[in-house]
């Protein structure tokens, strides 16, 4: 299991990474003169804070339950 608290914060290019072990259940290290091929099968869990505009419109809906 693979937890990334704080989601957004993360380099576009780290996520980007993290999608091919995902898919592949492997992940391949290449050098020079060598190839070498890991098993990488993990679950990611990533959790993250609610947009400022989605706090603002639940408290608008609570305070208006009848629309």
């Amino acid at each position: 299991m693979l937890f990334l608290d704080e989601l957004p914060e993360f380099e576009r290019k780290v996520l980007d990474a993290l999608r091919q072990p995902l898919e592949a259940g492997e992940i391949v290290i290449s050098r020079a003169n060598a190839k070498v091929q890991f098993p990488a099968r993990f679950q990611l869990i990533a959790a993250m804070n609610q947009a400022r505009q989605g706090i603002i419109k639940a408290r608008i809906t609570a305070l208006r339950p009848n629309r």
